[in-house]
């Protein structure tokens, strides 16, 4: 099992689908609703909730994927 990351939601665009998770260590994640473990899981997330999530990485950065 690979390991997880844990971090912050700290800013959610809601009505666009995505938002951004800070780490622990201080880097920033895209958080797009696709990668939600369940479906509904986007829609309840305000700013300040914690996830955790599996790494991807893409040509813009680091992707939060698997997120629960």
């Amino acid at each position: 099992m690979s390991e997880r990351t844990v971090g912050t939601v700290y800013r959610l665009l809601k009505e666009k689908g995505y938002g951004f998770v800070r780490t622990q260590d201080g880097r920033e994640a895209f958080l797009h609703r696709s990668a939600c473990k369940d479906p509904a899981l986007f829609d309840g997330l305000t700013e300040g909730d914690q996830v955790t999530f599996s790494e991807s990485m893409n040509k813009r950065g680091l992707r939060a994927e698997d997120v629960s």
